[in-house]
């Protein structure tokens, strides 16, 4: 009985230890597959965020170009927020560990494996953060460069364009001289993209070629656009001083009509206020000689502007004009020297006239005086006679070269 006892009691013994045992081991198990569970999940999630943050996914455009970083922003705060998932994960497993668990060698495994699958997916965030970036930063400098494009087409457009102004050409440099001010204040915006591609290509940027290729074509675009500036200034600067030669050419060609009809007029065939009307052309010819240099500056100007070739395709025109100014001005210049010598032939006659008059009225007297028959009474009245006689002798003698220079003057009015 007591035999029995005892072998009851051992086999109880045992059976409780085998169901410890068992359930232990059905424990262990359970935490095994639990860990299991949780690290094919976390693995799943890896895979899936590994495909998202290593998309080779570019955008064509600035507004893309952010949608794609605000779109990897998210996943980083998704990953972020998984942070206490995955240290939830490692501590269960490393409390199996501590635990002895019976799948320790494959716990261990996994938990390097997962530590692994972390590693790589923050690189591959990393690396897609900084290729987004880079490619919001392409999209941005393409962006200016369509922008700076785009006003130097403007500008070519204005650059490119044969109007010289025509009659309103000061009107054309005062736009010039805008655009001039406006070149110099886009100098900054150019200068400030060229760094900028500089910046990129020099931080290894994945389209670095494509960057110093755009570049180099906005700066080459710009080096002929201020070209065209210099050469538009340079013709506009033609086009002023050939209109300005024009104008100088009306208004000397209208100055030398208007003269030329002064000289041309016969007043001094009147000899009514002749030395009036001769003292009024000397002052006429003062003018013409006063305005000498002004005809002579502006025949200058019309060579210079054939010399240099400054004539706008109008050599001929202006070598005509030319031409005919210096004409009209030598036939100004003649009718102004001929009438000067009618007024001073005129002058000669008058005073000729005036001398003669003078000298009829004495021998008129000087006639009344001799052909008087007195001859005397006596002594005294004919030495009174004699007197007077010697004074009319006098008188006759001293108008003698008087004479002479009234028939010097009468021959230079024949001649």
């Amino acid at each position: 009985m007591i035999t029995k006892k005892q072998e009851i009691i051992q086999e109880w013994t045992r059976l409780t230890a085998k169901a410890k045992a068992r359930k232990e081991k059905l424990l262990d198990s359970y935490d095994l597959q639990r860990f299991l569970a949780d690290y094919r999940d976390l693995t799943s999630w890896i895979n899936s965020m590994m495909a998202l943050v290593s998309s080779d996914e570019l955008a064509n455009d600035v507004t893309g170009a952010e949608a794609l970083l605000e779109r990897h922003l998210e996943h980083r705060t998704e990953i972020d927020a998984r942070a206490g998932t995955f240290q939830a994960f490692e501590m269960f497993g490393q409390q199996l560990l501590q635990n002895g668990h019976y799948a320790s060698v494959e716990i261990q495994q996994k938990l390097d494996m997962m530590t692994e699958a972390r590693k790589e997916l923050e690189k591959a965030w990393i690396a897609r953060r900084v290729k987004v970036d880079q490619c919001l930063d392409l999209q941005l400098f393409y962006r200016d460069c369509e922008q700076a494009e785009n006003w130097m087409a403007s500008r070519e457009a204005f650059l490119g364009s044969d109007d010289m102004g025509g009659d309103n050409v000061e009107a054309l440099i005062k736009k010039h001289e805008d655009f001039d001010k406006a070149i110099g204040a886009q100098e900054e915006k150019i200068a400030a993209l060229a760094a900028l591609a500089d910046k990129l290509v020099s931080s290894d940027h994945y389209a670095g070629n494509d960057i110093k290729d755009k570049k180099e074509q906005v700066l080459n675009r710009w080096k002929h656009l201020k070209e065209a500036l210099i050469e538009k200034r340079s013709r506009l600067g033609e086009s002023q001083t050939l209109q300005q030669f024009s104008r100088d050419a009306d208004e000397i060609e209208n100055w030398i009509a208007e003269k030329l009809q002064m000289a041309m007029d016969e007043s001094y065939k009147d000899p009514a206020n002749i030395q009036s009307k001769h003292k009024k052309h000397q002052a006429f010819e003062a003018e013409l000689a006063a305005n000498a240099d002004r005809i002579q500056a502006v025949l200058a100007m019309g060579q210079n502007l054939i010399d240099k070739r400054k004539c706008a395709g109008s050599e001929d025109a202006v070598q005509a004009r030319l031409g005919s100014i210096a004409d009209q001005w030598e036939h100004l210049t003649t009718k102004s020297s001929e009438k000067s010598m009618k007024l001073k032939e005129a002058n000669k006659q008058r005073t000729f006239n005036a001398a003669v008059k003078d000298i009829d009225f004495w021998l008129g007297e000087v006639e009344s005086l001799l052909k008087s028959e007195d001859s005397g009474k006596d002594l005294a009245s004919v030495q009174n006679l004699t007197k007077k006689h010697q004074l009319v002798e006098a008188d006759i003698l001293a108008h003698e070269d008087r004479v002479k220079d009234l028939n010097a003057l009468a021959d230079s009015l024949v001649d």
